[in-house]
């Protein structure tokens, strides 16, 4: 389960929805039921629905988008998982995240 400072720091992000009956998340919900405190993979594609734009008095303009999920697949194979895994590692490299460091990637 994600942390509130995680999640207060935007690292997690709280998401819901429904899935609809026969979509490939269906595995992943399953899992969720099952194992709640087990972590399930996806993979995604987002586009922005829409963009807000807010304008302070004292500093620059700043620009929101809104991520729309416009595919979201489950991944349940352990051999895929793990080279998502290794997938996420790299692009966390590539451009890590704000705050502390992740333990599985330190060393």
């Amino acid at each position: 389960m994600a942390a509130k400072q995680d999640i207060d720091a935007g690292v997690a992000v709280n998401m819901g929805g429904t899935v609809p009956a026969g979509h490939c998340l269906a595995p992943i919900r399953q899992a969720l039921l099952d194992t709640p405190r087990d972590r399930q993979w996806v993979i995604g594609q987002v586009v922005s629905g829409t963009t807000t734009i807010k304008h302070p008095a004292e500093a620059d303009d700043n620009r929101a988008p809104t991520m729309q999920f416009v595919e979201l697949v489950g991944v349940t194979d352990p051999a895929d998982c793990d080279q998502l895994l290794a997938m996420a590692r790299k692009a966390r490299q590539a451009n890590p995240p704000p705050g502390q460091q992740r333990l599985e990637d330190a060393g």
